[in-house]
């Protein structure tokens, strides 16, 4: 398809450029950040954004999804690296069963996810971790994306409450442990992950609860070390917390990893339902005690999707006995925006500071980014450069997700509608000066971000450049290729994003 240029004199020196002008890799993408703005949080499932999401396999997928994270203000990612038990990247972990699901043309042996995923977040300045559901071995029911590994070792099968095999392994069986403490290494240790979440609400399918755990030794063992007879109750607190060391033992392996063979810090959040802090597989009490996780995430579910915000909110004021960070976690909101809207609201005004979009893939086909960027960026942005010596002047590409103007010592010298590229000749002005940039996001904006590109003098604008706003905090992204606002799905199937 042809490329058409369109170039219209607005200002002196100031010219429109077509929408796909190349950006290379010295374009970066700026914003500020509300001083008061809670830090939002986008859990992904890339299997999720190709059937969801209108995202495709393979590299421009990835591209687009973070991109659209990054135009929306979100700055952190879970990435799913499991569903069901299938690996959704490419482990070299023995025995492992390969994610490779034929109707979203998706086989994660062939292609990488997790590593595109964090070297692209990285470039746009996210943080990203990886989203660990060791408890899941098959997905929603027993067999659906059902793990090779449960059923090559039924010997490991887990007992429940009425001694009949429950259809998935013991974490009391050291090898399953093992195995699965080596997808743990595997992430951390092959991958630049900035920490790692280990999810307990996905209990699998069957699903883990309180009447699992019914192994005749672990019955024996609890009863000599108790001094009891017969089956405990499966609220039993002391047996909850027994059940619970058998995770307990895997939890303090990534510890140890994260610890004694990674090569730098990642941090370990655990998420697990709300009011449930002791079931016979997690003990957060302990782990907390103990140092093992240096965050947690409060998840529920409701009926009407007001319902987790305020409940989440009061019990996040409950769990600051741990002084960890503890995330609130608002799960696949579907209702009309209005009703996500007020759900945020609730958990913002409880005292939640840290928002949790878990499945984004909803707010991306309702078309709700609106609601976190609102939350993050201001609306009205001005931003300041460094100083630059404009006698000899420059030349630079600018966009932005609004109407915006440029100044040079308060003198405008250009101006821009939103989502077009323009070049602009940067006059000649003797001494040290800055330049301003004022934008005006649309009502209900989805998108946000100003990207710039080009010299003043001889010295070229840069990512290390440090842009000022007293707004709150100013994000300077790196960002190769074309700005996230400007990158729809078909130039990013098309390659157009570097």
């Amino acid at each position: 398809m042809k490329r058409l240029v369109t170039i219209i004199f607005l200002l002196s020196g100031l010219i429109v450029l077509g929408e796909q002008q190349h950006w290379s890799a010295d374009t970066f993408v700026i914003w500020t950040k509300k001083k008061d703005a809670p830090q939002q949080t986008s859990v992904v499932s890339f299997s999720d954004w190709l059937v969801f999401g209108d995202a495709t396999f393979g590299k421009p997928g990835v591209r687009f999804i973070i991109n659209k994270m990054a135009a929306a203000g979100i700055r952190n990612i879970w990435w799913r690296t499991f569903g069901g038990g299938h690996a959704q990247y490419t482990s070299k972990v023995n025995e492992v069963t390969m994610a490779n699901y034929a109707g979203q043309g998706a086989d994660y042996a062939k292609y990488n996810s997790l590593k595109d995923a964090v070297e692209y977040a990285h470039k746009l300045g996210i943080k990203i971790k990886a989203w660990y559901t060791p408890l899941e071995e098959a997905h929603g029911w027993a067999d659906n994306v059902r793990s090779r590994y449960t059923d090559l070792h039924k010997d490991m099968w887990d007992r429940n409450l009425a001694g009949l095999p429950t259809g998935a392994p013991s974490f009391y069986y050291k090898k399953y442990r093992d195995y699965k403490l080596d997808l743990a290494r595997e992430m951390l240790c092959d991958y630049d992950i900035d920490g790692i979440v280990i999810d307990f609400e996905r209990g699998g399918a069957p699903s883990r609860n309180d009447v699992w755990g019914y192994l005749p030794a672990m019955v024996k063992d609890f009863n000599r070390k108790y001094n009891r007879s017969g089956t405990p109750k499966s609220d039993d607190p002391k047996w909850q917390a027994y059940r619970a060391e058998n995770l307990g033992k895997f939890m303090r392996g990534i510890k140890k990893i994260v610890k004694e063979e990674r090569k730098r810090p990642a941090d370990i959040t655990a998420i697990f339902p709300a009011r449930k802090e002791l079931s016979a597989h997690y003990d957060i009490p302990r782990w907390s005690k103990e140092k093992i996780i240096d965050g947690i995430g409060l998840i529920a579910h409701g009926k009407s999707w007001g319902y987790p915000s305020p409940i989440l909110a009061g019990l996040k004021r409950k769990y600051n006995k741990y002084s960890l960070p503890t995330s609130v976690i608002l799960y696949s909101l579907q209702g009309s925006k209005e009703e996500l809207q007020k759900c945020f609201d609730k958990a913002v005004a409880g005292g939640a500071r840290d928002i949790i979009w878990f499945e984004t893939t909803y707010l991306y086909f309702k078309k709700r980014y609106s609601i976190p960027l609102a939350a993050a960026c201001p609306r009205n942005a001005v931003i300041i450069s460094p100083e630059y010596d404009f006698s000899r002047g420059g030349k630079i590409v600018i966009t932005a997700a609004g109407t915006w103007s440029l100044k040079l010592d308060n003198k405008l010298i250009g101006k821009g509608e939103a989502d077009k590229v323009y070049r602009i000749d940067i006059p000649h002005v003797k001494g040290r000066k800055r330049l301003t940039v004022e934008c005006v996001l649309p009502v209900n904006s989805s998108k946000a971000g100003i990207a710039i590109q080009g010299k003043i003098g001889t010295k070229r604008i840069h990512t290390n450049a440090r842009w000022t706003s007293k707004q709150g905090k100013v994000l300077t992204l790196a960002q190769p290729g074309i700005p996230p606002f400007l990158a729809p799905l078909d130039i990013a199937i098309s390659g157009g994003v570097k």
